[in-house]
């Protein structure tokens, strides 16, 4: 950072010594840090000497999070599985090298329409998909009540939900519990389709 605000090329890495255990590390910080100072250096650490709180940064590179990104479709996807590396390539303004996101920003206020919110659900063969897809549409849609214009969310549904739980499935399930409430603690679907 100082080399940055400075416009000055930040010097190579000088190792001073190898092998030492972290413990060891901490106290040779202080150590050298004293040593440097005491010989007319200007000292640049922020933190207090032996800190081990940002060891793990120098990970994210431009290279690293470049990697890193492409495990994902979407922005969004990055920034859940790996806010870490998303953070620092927020920072460094590298998320718009990133071109194979699908996700494009929306304009304010674009899933306040319901022709937007309704188009995004008809992609989606599920209200899972769906939410996965599209959450902020998922969002006002339910907030708006427009989730109850996308039936065929329900037909999926009843469809898989019918296939798992028939009267013969629902049975088998129940076998392998000694009482009502434990069936329906442990297998809450398979005993709200046998009480239905």
């Amino acid at each position: 950072l100082f080399a940055k605000e400075n416009n000055i090329r930040v010097p190579s890495m000088k190792i001073l010594e190898n092998g030492l255990t972290l413990k060891e590390g901490k106290k040779k910080e202080g150590y050298y840090v004293e040593k440097y100072r005491n010989e007319g250096w200007t000292i640049l650490n922020r933190t207090k000497t032996g800190s081990l709180g940002n060891i793990f940064v120098v990970k994210w590179t431009k290279k690293t999070c470049h990697n890193e990104a492409m495990k994902y479709k979407t922005r969004g996807d990055f920034a859940k599985f790996n806010g870490s590396a998303y953070d620092v390539a927020r920072r460094n303004g590298w998320l718009n090298d990133y071109t194979w996101f699908e996700e494009m920003q929306k304009p304010s206020g674009y899933w306040e329409d319901y022709d937007n919110c309704y188009n995004a659900a008809k992609e989606c063969k599920t209200k899972t998909e769906f939410i996965k897809k599209y959450g902020a549409a998922w969002a006002q849609s339910r907030k708006r009540g427009w989730q109850n214009y996308y039936v065929w969310f329900n037909e999926v549904e009843k469809i898989a939900w019918n296939k798992k739980w028939d009267y013969d499935t629902v049975l088998e399930e129940a076998k392998k519990y000694k009482t009502r409430k434990e069936f329906g603690t442990k297998a809450h679907g398979a005993y709200k389709v046998a009480v239905k």
